[in-house]
Parts: C-alpha cells; sequence; structure tokens
C-alpha cells in the first residue's frame, strides 16, 4: 500500500496549541484557482468570477476543515490532556480508516463506521446507486486531528475527530476521510466518506420534488434575484455549490428571519461555508430553491443528529 509521508509538528509546537481557523487555509487556497463562479460576490458587492471552481480543490479540506479545529486549552490541565490524546490518536485512527478502506465489499466496512445501526442502511441503498468498487491503493496526504466544532458554529466541542485526506485511484483530487474517537472505539464517517446525498443536485433541479431534500453543499453570498424571489427587500440570496463544484443554485430565505441569520452568522464574512441545508424547489428549469431549513454548519453530523 503507498502512503504518503505525514507532516508531524514538533512536540515543543504542540505544548501551546491554538484554535485552528481552517477556512482561512481554503481561502488562500481558492485565491490560486482558476475562474468558473457567476453568482458568487465579493465584499465590495461586485461578483467575484474566480470563486466558485475553488470548491472543486478545496471540497477535501472543506468536508472537515468546515468543522475541525483544534481547541485553544483554556487551562494547563486542557493542554496536557491534548497533549497526550495527540500522541495515539492519529496512528490509531489511521490503522481504523485502513482497514475501512481496504474492505474487500461494502458490507465490510460496517464494522468500521459510527452510528452502524443507523448507518448501513444508508450504505446499502447508496450502493445500490453507486456499486462499491474495492481501492487497490490509496495515498495519505494529510493528516490532523482535533476537537470538532458544534454544529452550530457556536463553540468547540468535546468530540475528537482525525482528519486524513486521501488520494484514491482515478481521482485528480483529494477526499477528506474523518475519523471519530467514540466509546466503542475509532469509527470512520461513512456520510462524509462518500460526500452522501440523498440525491444529486442536479437531479433535484431538474425534477423539483415538492418535499424537502436535504445536501451538503457549501454556501456563499449571493446576489440574483428572480422568478418568486425578485423582491430583495422580502428575500435575502445565497449561492449554493455542490460537492463536486459542477452544478450550482441560488437559494432563498426571507429577510429577517432565523434561516437567514443563522447561515449570514455561519459565513461571518468567509467566501464559502460548508453547510448542510434542506431546499425545495417550485418548478423545474428554475435554478432557484426555498431554503427550508439550515440543518448545520459544516458535514459532519452530530452522533444524534436524524438520519445518524
Amino acid at each position: 500500500m503507498v502512503r504518503a509521508h505525514r507532516y508531524r509538528a514538533p512536540s515543543s509546537a504542540r505544548k501551546h496549541q491554538r484554535r485552528w481557523d481552517p477556512h482561512e487555509e481554503i481561502r488562500c487556497a481558492l485565491k490560486e484557482l482558476p475562474v468558473a463562479g457567476w453568482f458568487f460576490r465579493g465584499h465590495q458587492g461586485k461578483f467575484s468570477y474566480h470563486r466558485l471552481v475553488g470548491v472543486l480543490f478545496a471540497i477535501p479540506l472543506v468536508v472537515t476543515l468546515g468543522w475541525i479545529a483544534i481547541s485553544s486549552a483554556r487551562s494547563s490541565d486542557g493542554v496536557k490532556v491534548a497533549e497526550q490524546a495527540v500522541k495515539p490518536t492519529l496512528r490509531e485512527a489511521e490503522q481504523v480508516l485502513d482497514h475501512f478502506l481496504r474492505a474487500d465489499h461494502w458490507e465490510g466496512q460496517v464494522a468500521y463506521v459510527r452510528n452502524p445501526a443507523q448507518t448501513r442502511p444508508l450504505m446499502e441503498e447508496w450502493h445500490k446507486r453507486y456499486p462499491y468498487v474495492p481501492i487497490s491503493a490509496y495515498t495519505v496526504v494529510d493528516a490532523r486531528e482535533g476537537l470538532i466544532g458544534a454544529a452550530d458554529g457556536s463553540a468547540v466541542s468535546d468530540r475528537w475527530v482525525a482528519m486524513f485526506k486521501v488520494l484514491l485511484p482515478d481521482e485528480g483530487q483529494g477526499r477528506v476521510m474523518n475519523v471519530e474517537l467514540t466509546p466503542q472505539g475509532f469509527k470512520v464517517d461513512w456520510e462524509t466518506a462518500v460526500i452522501y446525498h440523498e440525491m444529486p443536485l442536479d437531479q433535484f433541479m431538474e425534477t423539483a420534488p415538492k418535499e424537502e431534500v436535504v445536501f451538503r453543499l457549501n454556501v456563499g453570498e449571493g446576489a440574483y434575484y428572480n422568478y418568486a424571489f425578485e423582491d430583495e427587500t422580502l428575500w435575502k440570496s445565497f449561492g449554493f455549490v455542490d460537492p463536486t463544484g459542477m452544478h450550482a443554485i441560488h437559494g432563498y430565505a426571507k429577510r429577517g428571519s432565523a434561516m437567514e441569520r443563522q447561515l449570514s452568522g455561519f459565513m461571518m464574512g468567509e467566501e464559502f461555508t460548508p453547510v448542510m441545508v434542506g431546499l425545495q424547489m417550485a418548478n423545474p428549469d428554475q435554478d432557484v430553491a426555498l431554503i427550508t431549513s439550515v440543518v448545520q454548519k459544516g458535514w459532519l453530523r452530530d452522533p444524534i443528529t436524524k438520519g445518524e
């Protein structure tokens, strides 16, 4: 099996941990990427055509960099606990990930996923749509660990997660794999490993189902008002792009609503933010949708979240 060298900060550097700002790394990466976006705008209110395609390459980081943060310890005891946890956890987590990736069949992966009773039916349904292909080799190009941020974006929780950026065969960009420390040991978050969705965004736009569909998307400021959402005084526009970076849709929340405040608070001036949102379309062939729910910031669900 091929593995890339994993950078580890010296122990002296780890003694003074501070909050890891994943979005700063993403913003730096996005600045280097080519043109593709068409409905996101910058801080000056002008369209920024170079941002949207950044998601194509930022997704491997965004999935968990969308909410893994190294906690800033608030006491000397907290620093010691964090330091002691750093040394064994990354290695143990990688071993679990290795077993998960090398499984001959998806059923062999079930033993290594978190919440297996809830996740197994999702895996079975998923692999009916997307046949399982055993992985012959992979490369770990980056590995990090830390306390995951709370799903509401307000704080850092006590959940410890190791994040691995993995290059798989025939994939030009890396994919993020999250391995969480649970009472049952380290377990892979299968949903973010495959970027699970009920249906692809392009299919959603074509079929316009009447019921809400929850997506993992990246959100940015929107500046498009049309169809049922042409009144800027009533609606707030958000731009959403899917994990492939190939499909985008405009979403709308009523101005002053809890959902508008929540999404705006998640972004806090950031160009792209990974979120889980519910959308509902009125008509096919219109690239606009009503935002029906804001599930959380980031793509790694809380263990107790519905659907887990």
